[in-house]
């Protein structure tokens, strides 16, 4: 979220300067005019701190930067949409790791790790390789020459050693709804200008259209409804650019909705329904806002008179659905509504993915299953990849336990959206959908940007000091430094953050709607959900201790993997384990996979000296998987022939550090009779605030057979000589079986 404490301390500025505003107009302080010129000054200043602009170096001090591009997303959304045809959802993992060999076969990194989209598993790029025949299969040589183009663009954008040892092959894909690849697609497929340039192009287009969004509110409602909701929006720490801003028109869905609340709010209603469709067919969430107004209608005494009212917004939203999916796929397969031979039909395709990643939970979700699925001993697997298959299997397991007070609590609130919305006005559709999203949709973080639209469907400044006040919450919580190794506790703060916000926003529902069972609903749905997912002393059905699967004394041996290490008796093991459990030696790659569990993020055994904390002396030693076929490359990775490789190799997983540096060359070495490979590396460990700590690492590189073992031995420089003594006996007791 917020790298630099510089921007965030903006944004929190101006959401305390706006709740003075807003506590000022409460009072009748302030009129009309002055209320827009201060909004008009804080709206700006918001959009700067949302931009992220704003960096605090060490050195330099306070200094402004121009916004980046998010290649991240560029890659997905740009290549996803524009060889869409050839691709589908699962084949650009296995394209780019081809176009990457082609290009360059010397770079390219075997055993690096990637994720196949059919399955959604973890594998490296060899294996990715090896399956991409079938993609390669779909394009013509122009349409793979026209890829291979775009994706040096990308690459090109980049150090080698992020590219070729982590790049963009271990998210989940392309998974955006048929509707964008067909709206994106078309864009992205236009020759008037070279890629370069359009990508230059539409990277900064997103806030300008969201600025005629605010345009469009003045209009209509008057400049102090448009200039709240362009601060609301970049005001909102959620509304995160460093995921979604620089990107490939990643509002669309909220540009859909915004414009679909206005036009209710008006009474447009064929207008409304149409904007509802295009943004639920967008992005599936704001589905459930045009069918709780639907349910609104039909249930209860006089459905009758409201269906009749609001039948054009019924119609519309059913016609311009059908349109939709009709349309997009005759635009996505080339004029065939259930697909091809080469194209299949993308709403099922579409369906068939998010089902696959419905069973994936990420470690930046805000929802109400993420409070219920945490649990504080699985909260460390979130600082070194936030996200793995063992964190993801951990959360499964966690929840699953909690299951039944999970779907009590979510009944509950859907309970309190549905009569919070009893005889109110449609645009107030808002805050009760929002709870029903939050309870049965878990959404990235970076879709509550939503929560800028509140202040187009709510003008009371008591409820907008609210809204203030849950986005200075929310910022304080995403404080650099503050929670940042424990993302799970973070995201789960976030969201009963948020659930506790909207449900203290519906109580004047309630109120006005004169159903003051909803308020009192409301609160005993709070109270639920906070008891129900609260943490017990000891968690039901929880993964068991990494502790207690620690080495007793001070040898570590492992069968499975056939090596073992001595530590000093002094020092202690670490719970950073990969390998919980030992078991008979593997015989190929595939049986090692088994074993070793997403070996880049975890390693193997770690240990540490006595005293030091994090900042101390400390060991590793990770297992990867390589192919037989790769023994001629992992050879010249540990000698004198391509020391640039094994530069990359070792640097990548660390690129995020400050002043990264070679500071002793690769170099060939024997460790445990084998040949074997050296670099040390220089550069500052990240701290809270902006300070840094000096490290001087040494990394060797082992080969056998199908493994490969990184020793990696860290200590704060300049590294003192009886720690230099002591990683020399530690690596003379490394020992690998034959």
């Amino acid at each position: 979220m917020f790298a630099s404490s510089s921007s965030l301390a903006l944004l929190i500025a101006s959401l305390l300067a706006c709740a003075a505003l807003l506590i000022l107009q409460r009072r009748g302080g302030v009129g009309d005019r002055a209320r827009i010129a201060a909004l008009a000054v804080l709206a700006p200043v918001a959009f700067v701190a949302h931009l992220g602009v704003l960096r605090d170096d060490p050195e330099e001090g306070l200094s402004v930067r121009e916004p980046l591009p998010h290649f991240h997303e560029i890659f997905h959304y740009f290549l996803g949409t524009r060889y869409f045809a050839e691709l589908g959802y699962t084949g650009l993992y296995e394209a780019t790791v081809l176009a990457d060999f082609e290009d360059d076969p010397v770079g390219f990194v075997p055993g690096a790790p990637a994720r196949d989209l059919r399955d959604n598993r973890l594998v490296d790029r060899a294996t990715l390789l090896a399956a991409s025949p079938r993609t390669r299969a779909a394009f013509d040589e122009e349409r793979w020459s026209a890829f291979k183009r775009d994706l040096a663009l990308l690459r090109e954008a980049h150090v080698p050693e992020f590219w070729n040892h982590r790049g963009y092959t271990v998210d989940h894909g392309y998974n955006a709804t048929p509707l964008v690849t067909a709206v994106l697609g078309v864009l992205a497929n236009q020759s008037l200008v070279e890629p370069s340039v359009f990508l230059g192009t539409i990277r900064i287009l997103d806030p300008y259209l969201l600025a005629l969004v605010g345009v469009v509110v003045s209009a209509l409602e008057g400049a102090v409804a448009g200039l709240s909701f362009l601060f609301f929006l970049f005001a909102n720490p959620l509304n995160d650019y460093a995921y979604i801003g620089g990107a490939y028109l990643r509002y669309n869905y909220l540009i859909a909705l915004a414009l679909a609340l206005i036009a209710l709010r008006q009474r447009w209603l064929v207008a409304s329904g149409i904007c509802f469709a295009i943004a639920g067919w967008l992005r599936i969430f704001p589905l459930v806002f045009p069918a709780l107004l639907l349910l609104r209608d039909v249930a209860g005494p006089g459905w009758r008179g409201r269906l009749r009212e609001n039948a054009p917004l019924h119609a519309a939203f059913a016609i311009t659905s059908l349109l939709v999916v009709v349309g997009s796929s005759l635009v996505v397969t080339g004029g065939s509504l259930f697909g091809n031979a080469k194209v299949p039909s993308p709403w099922p395709a579409f369906a068939r993915t998010i089902s696959l990643h419905a069973n994936s939970p990420s470690a930046n979700r805000i929802a109400l299953e993420v409070p219920f699925s945490y649990a504080p001993e699985k909260d460390r697997h979130t600082e070194t990849g936030g996200g793995g298959d063992e964190w993801v299997a951990e959360t499964r397991k966690v929840l699953d336990a909690r299951k039944l007070p999970f779907r009590i609590a979510q009944g509950v609130l859907v309970l309190v959206a549905l009569l919070a919305m009893r005889r109110r006005p449609g645009e107030e559709v808002l805050l009760p959908g929002l709870l029903v999203v939050f309870a049965l949709m878990p959404l990235s973080h970076y879709y509550w940007a939503v929560l800028g639209l509140i202040p187009l469907v709510i003008r009371d400044p008591r409820r907008l000091l609210m809204l203030t006040f849950l986005l200075l919450v929310l910022a304080l919580t995403a404080l650099p430094g503050f929670l940042s190794e424990s993302l799970d506790l973070r995201f789960t703060i976030f969201s009963l953050e948020i659930l506790i916000f909207l449900l203290l926003m519906l109580v004047p529902f309630a109120r006005s709607g004169r159903s003051p069972i909803t308020g009192r609903a409301a609160l005993v749905a709070g109270a639920l959900c906070v008891l129900a997912c609260s943490p017990a002393e000891k968690p039901v059905d929880a993964p068991p201790s990494v502790h207690e699967q620690l080495p007793s004394g001070d040898i570590y041996s492992t069968t499975a993997l056939g090596f073992s290490i001595t530590k000093p008796a002094s020092w202690r093991f670490l719970p950073e384990t990969s390998l919980p459990t030992d078991g008979e030696r593997a015989n190929d790659r595939e049986q090692y996979w088994e074993i070793v569990d997403r070996p880049a993020l975890f390693p193997v055994i770690a240990f540490e000296a006595p005293g030091a904390g994090e900042d101390g002396p400390r060991v590793r030693v990770r297992a990867i998987p390589l192919r037989p076929e790769d023994s001629d490359q992992a050879i010249q990775l540990i000698t004198s022939r391509a020391p640039q490789q094994y530069v990359g190799f070792a640097m990548a997983p660390r690129h995020r550090h400050l002043n990264l540096t070679v500071q002793e060359e690769p170099a060939p070495v024997e460790v445990s009779g084998r040949e074997a490979g050296k670099i040390v590396l220089s550069y500052g460990l990240r701290r809270e605030g902006d300070s840094a700590l000096p490290v001087e690492e040494r990394i060797y590189f082992v080969r056998r057979d199908v493994l490969s073992f990184w020793i990696e031995m860290a200590a704060p420089a300049p590294m003192d000589p009886s720690v230099a003594e002591e990683f020399d006996r530690i690596l003379e007791s490394f020992q690998i079986e034959p």
